[in-house]
């Protein structure tokens, strides 16, 4: 198993990269927010018309929960936060490369 993890600013090429390289290897491409733009959930929705933050529990049991099927994977954006950082740690996610655009 293994964890690439990409990070960068709005616009840096991050998930255009990352989900390339991921079709290209065959891994799982893992992005918490094209997992919450693709919710149907009201709540969601309209967190993101209103540019409210999501918990950082939340985004990341998303991302986990994703990571438990995934054999390898490119995390987009992922952590975005201190605490998201310290999540990964407590949960003893290996994490292989990190890629900063």
């Amino acid at each position: 198993m293994m964890n690439i993890i990409f990070l960068g600013g709005p616009g840096s090429g991050k998930s255009t990269l990352g989900k390339r390289l991921a079709e290209e290897l065959g891994w799982e491409w893992i992005s918490g927010g094209a997992i919450l733009r693709e919710s149907k959930e009201p709540w969601v929705q309209e967190k993101l018309a209103t540019a409210q933050l999501f918990d950082d529990q939340m985004v990341s049991n998303l991302i986990f929960s994703r990571l438990e099927t995934a054999e390898n994977a490119i995390i987009d954006g992922y952590p975005r936060t201190l605490r998201q950082a310290e999540i990964i740690v407590e949960r003893g996610m290996a994490i292989d490369y990190i890629v900063e655009l």
